[in-house]
């Protein structure tokens, strides 16, 4: 009778090892991604990745997306200070965008959050 609970235990246990590595291979246990042209794996690794700065993920052309874990006021702070290196003058923040401006030009940053760890920022190329 314990032989037969013990097997049938073992065997349940390594059902659900293989559900398990499963889940993780295929990134069933990750958020859906936003974006296209990247794959949640290679962005969550990304972001894992990223430290206290936010990192490329992502350009097409028209948009630069950065990736960089989830602390709000201080994933704020870095963005204004990447752009002021460039040139634009931070104005406000509203909502998710953070607007700048140069000349009379005008930048809008948008941040979204992607999960419980980390968030996305969109940066119009200029």
């Amino acid at each position: 009778m314990l032989k037969k609970w013990f097997i049938g235990a073992s065997g349940a246990l390594v059902l659900l090892s293989i559900i398990l590595w499963l889940m993780l291979q295929t990134h069933l246990l990750y958020p859906a991604f936003p974006l296209q042209g990247i794959d949640k794996k290679t962005a969550w690794n990304q972001g894992m990745q990223s430290g206290d700065t936010p990192a490329v993920l992502l350009s097409d052309g028209e948009n630069t997306w950065y990736i960089s874990r989830l602390n709000s006021q201080q994933n704020g702070q870095r963005i204004i200070s990447m752009l002021e290196k460039q040139g634009w003058d931070y104005k406000e923040h509203e909502g998710s965008g953070y607007f700048f401006t140069k000349g009379d030009r005008t930048l809008i940053a948008t941040t979204q959050r992607w999960g419980s760890r980390f968030e996305l920022t969109k940066i119009p190329d200029s």
